[in-house]
């Protein structure tokens, strides 16, 4: 037994005991009812704990905060324990019981009094019986439930388990396409730039904040080169963004121990789907959807004009893709379609002999079929390029070189890369000045206001001259 018990079984004079008892009793329940009046207003969202102590023994009991002795008393402490409990407002109520054979003086009791604080505040009731059990409140609560993967289909139509969009800290992208997607919907979770954007930054529109943004990160190589395999898993990605061209795109899970998503660009409409599949991954289908709806609206726009053309009145188009007047795109490329779309009729379509690889970019032109298709105009990416083609002697009987109809895509308008959606606009009003009454400039302010965040574009910036792709 301890020492405070032994000391405790002295006699206590029944005149003293009666004014412990009186006093204790009053203490009990104003401590009771103001202790739990503070518990209901300071710790509304807080777990209250009301330990409920049951004593069979004959002698005055021990605890923490005492209501105790006479009938009255307890049942006038009971009534204010449950009134009290009942307004507070908790999460979580745990009725605990304890059952005390300890004898202690009142004063001993008195001394064992807690003292509350903000933090936590605990009611201990107890009430002298012999008949009534404790009674004990539970409270369970649900567990909330957990996403731990999401499902995408994509562009190539395979079926890929990826993580949440909160468990996606690292997108590795490896093709322009989804690189500035990814920047539009998530740049948060961007954590590197393909060779090929980064090539172009020199001239990409957008506020300073955001280019400086893009040149701070890593450049891994494109999907075609193929990356650094070391760069990208120092990056640990935890989803990769490529395209449909990507030979690799079945390895990158085995690789980087990551999935990857497949995009796709081989028609002007296809961004769209690039959209969608990036905005669904990040979780960011609202911008997503901003960039689609504007995307179908502005090629509508243009496609509503260019079918008043009659099939008799569409000119022949040669584009010169990339770096060399002598190579064009097949007719399963962003480029050709353009054209079509534009209202023109491309070189690949009007010589299916010249579409060997319709997916290629880059087929190589021969120059005699193109001086018999004679096309009404020439599209390529430079200015080196266009003196090649009007200072060659090769090329001077083609219509397009006789009536001085070779042109150089500007910078901003391009029929490639990411500003392609304004080469459309460029084009079209090109071809047909007089049915495609599109204004060039206002058209780009708004494209680039909503896809790039700048909204300083000037008359002159939307007639720079393309540099080579």
């Amino acid at each position: 037994m301890p020492e405070s018990d032994s000391k405790s079984n002295k006699p206590v004079p029944r005149r003293d005991f009666l004014k412990w008892s009186a006093a204790l009793a009053a203490i009990g329940v104003v401590g009771v009812g103001v202790g739990l009046g503070a518990d209901v207003i300071l710790r509304s969202g807080a777990t209250t704990k009301t330990l409920t102590d049951v004593t069979t023994a004959t002698q005055v009991p021990a605890t923490q905060t005492v209501s105790d002795v006479s009938t009255a008393t307890a049942t006038a402490t009971a009534t204010a324990t449950s009134t009290a409990t009942a307004t507070a407002t908790t999460t979580e109520v745990q009725t605990l019981t304890k059952v005390s054979t300890s004898t202690q003086t009142p004063s001993q009791i008195l001394s064992a009094l807690p003292t509350t604080s903000s933090t936590a505040v605990q009611t201990v009731t107890e009430i002298s019986t012999t008949t009534q059990p404790p009674t004990t409140i539970t409270t369970s609560s649900s567990s909330p439930t957990i996403t731990t993967s999401q499902t995408i289909v994509d562009a190539l139509g395979r079926t890929v388990v990826i993580p949440p969009p909160s468990e996606l800290y690292s997108i590795v992208t490896l093709h322009p396409q989804p690189d500035q997607a990814l920047w539009r919907l998530a740049p948060q979770k961007q954590v590197d730039i393909d060779r090929v954007f980064n090539s172009r930054l020199s001239t990409f529109l957008t506020d300073p904040a955001d280019l400086a943004f893009l040149n701070s990160l890593p450049v891994v190589g494109m999907y075609a080169d193929p990356p650094n395999e070391e760069q990208v898993i120092g990056l640990a990605p935890d989803l990769i963004l490529t395209m449909t061209g990507d030979a690799n795109v079945n390895t990158y899970e085995e690789t980087y121990g990551c999935p990857a998503i497949a995009c796709v660009k081989n028609t002007l409409n296809d961004y769209t789907t690039s959209f969608g599949l990036v905005g669904q991954a990040v979780g960011n289908m609202a911008a997503a959807n901003q960039l689609i709806n504007y995307w179908n609206n502005e090629i509508n726009k243009v496609t509503t004009l260019t079918a008043q053309v009659p099939q008799s009145a569409k000119l022949k188009v040669y584009y010169g893709s990339h770096n060399s007047p002598l190579t064009t795109p097949g007719t399963s490329t962003i480029m050709s379609s353009i054209i079509s779309l534009a209202g023109g009729i491309g070189y690949t379509s009007a010589n299916p002999t010249a579409n060997a690889t319709a997916t290629s970019e880059s087929l190589t032109t021969n120059l005699e079929q193109l001086v018999e298709l004679n096309p009404d105009v020439i599209v390529v990416t430079s200015v080196p390029n266009q003196q090649t083609i009007l200072t060659s002697s090769q090329w001077a009987d083609i219509a397009a070189v006789v009536n001085n109809k070779v042109y150089v895509n500007p910078v901003e308008e391009t029929l490639d890369g990411t500003n392609c959606l304004m080469g459309l606009v460029w084009l079209a009003s090109t071809l047909y000045p007089s049915i495609v009454d599109l204004n060039l400039y206002t058209e780009c302010q708004s494209y680039y206001s909503l896809f790039n965040h700048y909204n300083s574009l000037t008359l002159a910036q939307t007639q720079l001259p393309g540099q080579g792709w």
